[in-house]
């Protein structure tokens, strides 16, 4: 074998043991960067997304600097240790907490990478329950406007922002308290993402607070377009629950795609 040939074979080698060193090396780094671009930004504080989209960013580029060049030294894990760092401090907005990643089953491949979902606005209407094709009062009590959330398969979680009927003086009549639907074959209770706390006059007109689910999530079927039936449970400031049930109609093939 000549000289240049030894040279060129070694050209060979180096450049695929580099390239093998670099997908290792970064491999792990990737799947969390699957993982933070999964998370839905509108969904946690302005305060914890601030380190949030630095690590990201960093992380980023750094598999783009590996990709593209042979860096000397390597700052995978501390890219791994940053961005897992953000990861885990992210702050839901609604209170709730999520079971964060611990690093030994990032490299036991313990941890799934989540299914990327991908946000749509969507127009729903309310109409009357033994007859979808009437209106109903009710609806005003339900934005039509509808935020959802849809993965593969069809599977979507449908969020609905309601508020409390009101008189023309803007004085709250009622509020709805609980919705129930078929969940997927089971009668279940819609999730409540947040609460709001409004006054209804009583029967002696007087003031009383009542808290009420000002953001409810609903797990949809979005191949269908079939009405989902709701159960209500209403308060007009009496001690009474008032028990009431609506149509609501979703048009899936409408979406419109949101940032």
């Amino acid at each position: 074998m000549s000289l240049g040939e030894l040279v060129e074979l070694d050209k060979k080698l180096d450049r695929a043991s580099s390239n093998t060193i670099l997908r290792f090396n970064t491999a792990y780094l990737e799947k969390l960067l699957a993982i933070a671009d999964s998370k839905h930004v509108t969904n946690y504080t302005e305060e914890s997304l601030g380190a949030f989209y630095t690590a990201k960013s960093g992380a980023k580029k750094w598999v783009e600097k590996n990709k593209a060049s042979r860096p000397q030294l390597n700052e995978t894990g501390e890219h791994i240790d940053t961005l897992l760092k953000a990861i885990n401090n992210l702050e839901r907005i609604d209170g709730t907490s999520e079971t964060p990643i611990k690093k030994e089953d990032l490299y036991d491949n313990k941890i799934e990478v989540p299914e990327v979902e991908k946000v749509y606005s969507v127009n729903g209407a309310i109409k009357y329950f033994y007859d979808s094709n009437q209106d109903t009062p009710l609806a005003a009590m339900f934005e039509s406007k509808m935020r959802l959330t849809e993965t593969a398969g069809n599977k979507g979680k449908l969020q609905i922002n309601l508020k409390p009927l009101k008189d023309q003086a803007g004085n709250s009549l009622k509020v709805i308290t609980k919705v129930e639907y078929n969940n997927n074959g089971r009668f279940s209770e819609a999730k409540v993402i947040k609460r709001e706390e409004t006054t209804i006059k009583n029967s002696l007109q007087q003031e009383i607070p009542v808290v009420y689910p000002s953001v409810i999530e609903l797990n949809v079927d979005t191949a269908s377009n079939a009405q989902m039936n709701l159960d209500l449970t209403l308060h007009d400031g009496s001690n009474r629950p008032i028990p009431d049930s609506v149509a609501l109609k979703v048009n899936y093939d409408g979406k419109t795609r949101r940032e």
